[in-house]
């Protein structure tokens, strides 16, 4: 601190140069992205973990029955997500394509490291931050059918750079 205070104004406008530049090097999410398969089995296991145990016992003991996992059927509901892409328009505009091969049109925005994706013809919204080259992002359940938003409550979608 003394010697900060030794370099008066060129002590301040180093570390003034150095925050800018920081700044300026955080990542950016534009660009093409896929979700990061092993940090995706990890979410989808607490899916899991939450969901299954919550079966009605008759509705899984019909299950069992049938020769069916509830287990494998609450992974099913959540979709292979691993096959899932989006992309990030330097213009605001976020394509995102899922497992079935469906395309989802939108638009994504970011204020304070915070970003807001809207998909227009389901009405969803995920929010998201950076965590260094990794963009993270959360399900808005207000904006799912209750189905939808029970599956994919708490959960994490990691998404890693395209290679």
């Amino acid at each position: 601190m003394v010697r900060v205070a030794r370099l008066g104004g060129v002590g301040a406008i180093a570390l003034s140069l150095l925050s800018w530049s920081l700044a300026a090097s955080a990542a950016s999410p534009v660009g093409s992205w896929v979700i990061d398969r092993p940090a995706w089995e990890a979410e989808s296991q607490k899916a899991v973990e939450r969901l299954t145990p919550v079966v009605p016992p008759a509705q899984l003991a019909l299950l069992k029955q049938a020769g069916m996992d509830p287990a494998q059927l609450v992974r099913q509901g959540i979709g292979d997500m691993s096959q899932a892409e989006l992309e990030l328009g330097a213009d605001g505009s976020a394509v995102a394509h899922n497992f079935r091969n469906h395309t989802y049109k939108g638009t994504w925005t970011e204020t304070d490291d915070k970003i807001v994706l809207e998909f227009r013809q389901d009405k969803a919204r995920m929010f998201g931050h950076m965590e260094g080259d990794r963009l993270i992002l959360k399900a808005d359940p207000s904006t799912l059918k209750p189905q939808a938003a029970a599956m994919v409550a708490d959960l994490e979608f990691p998404l890693l750079r395209k290679p």
